[in-house]
């Protein structure tokens, strides 16, 4: 039989299979099929799809010679021979594949036959035998079968379409070499559906909790930042009334100086209470906004620990040092009832207190070692880190 080579035309691709005899030597895909003719004809002709596909495949005959015979279908044939013809081109660009894979740079094709979608058009294997320069043929892979018993539409549907029904009668006589009973053939949107739920799926599922685990920790940070940028502006804002206060009574003062050039003591005297009394009012302010932010978060953390039944008792910001350096620091009183089951419940809660982010230290205070841990009641003293608020006049 020599060389043969058997051109599958499908909708999407196209197959170039090289068979020497009965042995396979290459086979060959290319991304052209009779989608991307009918696409041509249709651009070229200004009309949709399925016009196009009805003309590709019952009307057109792109055989050579065939256009001058009929001019009136003239601009379709010219179109549709164009398309067929970029198709050729790849083949040809795929037997140089199949010679260099083979190593048979010499290999002549005796016989070529076409099968496929694509063998239905009219005037295709004319139009490629023109180009090979030998003869083309079908390859009806229903030939030899006994359709007797059919009617008469379902011969003439056969006959019309088994030159496309190469893949699906290979695959049903695989599936029967294997003791199969049937083959069943699924379409590509039932394949890629199965696909999407068999393995797809639990991807993108792994990947949504992915994207929720890192928004939780983007909110949380971003909670977070809010609550220190709320607390320093608070503090600037203090600062900035304070300023502003302790400008107006210094222009006050000074204002009243020179309306009055013999002021007397107790008029300077009342200026200067007046001048501590708006002072005291604004650190008092800055304390409870800042002990309140640091307090809350501390409070929020403290019924997480060992289920302890903690009660705040007061809490308040005073002059102290911290790292060795001076300014105020939050103190927030805690009373606790220990547990029974526990004898150092009191250095278990201290220890998880200290690894809180507010937290600059712990101290314990017993309330009388040695009475009934059932009913006694402990407390512990939080100092929590705080900005230094700076009033003017005072150091840095």
């Amino acid at each position: 039989l020599g060389v043969r080579m058997i051109l599958h035309i499908g909708e999407a691709s196209s197959e170039l299979i090289a068979v020497d005899g009965a042995d396979l030597l290459a086979m060959r895909s290319i991304s052209y099929g009779v989608r991307d003719i009918v696409k041509s004809i249709a651009g070229g002709l200004g009309v949709n799809m399925e016009q196009a596909r009805q003309l590709t495949l019952k009307t057109v005959n792109i055989a050579p010679g065939y256009s001058g015979e009929n001019p009136s279908g003239e601009a379709v044939v010219r179109h549709g021979q164009d398309a067929v013809s970029r198709l050729f081109l790849q083949i040809r660009a795929a037997e140089g594949y199949i010679k260099a894979v083979t190593g048979r740079f010499n290999l002549s094709l005796d016989q070529v036959a076409v099968c496929g979608t694509g063998a239905v058009i009219r005037g295709l294997p004319e139009f490629l035998a023109h180009r090979y320069q030998k003869k083309v043929s079908i390859f009806n892979p229903l030939a030899g079968f006994d359709f007797g018993d059919m009617g008469g539409n379902e011969r003439a549907l056969v006959g019309q379409h088994g030159v496309a029904m190469a893949i699906g009668l290979g695959l049903a006589k695989i599936a029967a070499d294997r003791g199969r009973a049937a083959a069943v053939i699924d379409p590509p949107s039932v394949v890629a559906r199965r696909h999407f739920f068999d393995r797809s799926l639990w991807l993108y599922a792994a990947v949504g909790v992915l994207v929720l685990a890192l928004g939780f920790t983007f909110l949380y940070s971003m909670n977070q930042a809010n609550q220190s940028r709320e607390l320093r502006d608070v503090v600037r804002e203090l600062e900035q009334e304070y300023g502003a206060a302790h400008t107006r009574i210094a222009e006050g003062a000074g204002q009243a100086l020179a309306d009055s050039p013999y002021a007397t003591f107790q008029g300077l005297s009342e200026l200067e209470r007046e001048t501590m009394t708006v002072e005291q009012m604004i650190r008092e302010g800055a304390q409870l906004s800042i002990a309140g932010a640091a307090a809350r978060r501390v409070q929020a953390h403290i019924p997480t620990l060992l289920g302890a039944n903690m009660t705040l008792e007061s809490y308040l910001v005073e002059q102290g040092e911290y790292q060795g350096k001076k300014g105020l620091v939050g103190r927030l009183t805690v009373s606790y009832r220990p547990n029974a089951n526990s004898s150092n419940m009191g250095g278990t809660l201290k220890s998880a207190l200290e690894g809180h982010p507010d937290v600059a230290s712990v101290v314990l205070i017993e309330d009388g070692p040695g009475i009934d841990l059932a009913s006694s009641v402990a407390k512990m003293v939080i100092y929590f880190k705080a900005p230094t608020l700076r009033i003017l006049g005072e150091s840095k």
